[in-house]
């Protein structure tokens, strides 16, 4: 489980599928999900409002907030 934004999401090295990197890797390397690494999920929440992602992806570009 991976906390995002507030919300558990689910990661499963079974039902959910990866770009351009595993779960073992994820498992891995804790460099992958530094916190100004945007990540590209989908899937669905569950009745205790657990997030299970079926697609897990890291961007290219690092998140950079702009305020006006």
């Amino acid at each position: 489980m991976i906390p995002v934004l507030v919300v558990t999401d689910v990661v499963d090295s079974q039902a959910s599928d990866f770009a351009e990197f595993t779960f073992e890797q994820l498992q891995h390397n804790s460099d992958l999900l530094k916190p100004v690494i945007m990540i590209e999920l989908s899937g669905l929440y569950n009745a205790q409002g657990n997030f299970h992602v079926s697609f897990f992806e890291l961007e290219a570009a690092p998140f950079v907030a702009i305020v006006f």
